[in-house]
């Protein structure tokens, strides 16, 4: 579960991580869904005000 004030979001950028690509914040700002693409395999982790962030999920292409 998130704590505190979830108004504003942070982030920092690490040298030579490529991590989550994007983030979609809903216009409430109580959803964000980041999501990762890759040659091999599409991650998307969800955040939400209510129960903070859920597990990744990873989907492969056939």
């Amino acid at each position: 579960m998130a704590v505190g004030n979830l108004d504003a979001w942070d982030h920092h950028l690490t040298r030579k991580f490529d991590g989550w690509a994007r983030a979609t914040v809903t216009d409430d700002g109580r959803k964000v869904t980041f999501v990762r693409n890759a040659t091999h395999v599409r991650a998307k982790l969800v955040w939400t005000s209510a129960d903070g962030f859920s597990d990744a999920v990873f989907t492969y292409p056939k």
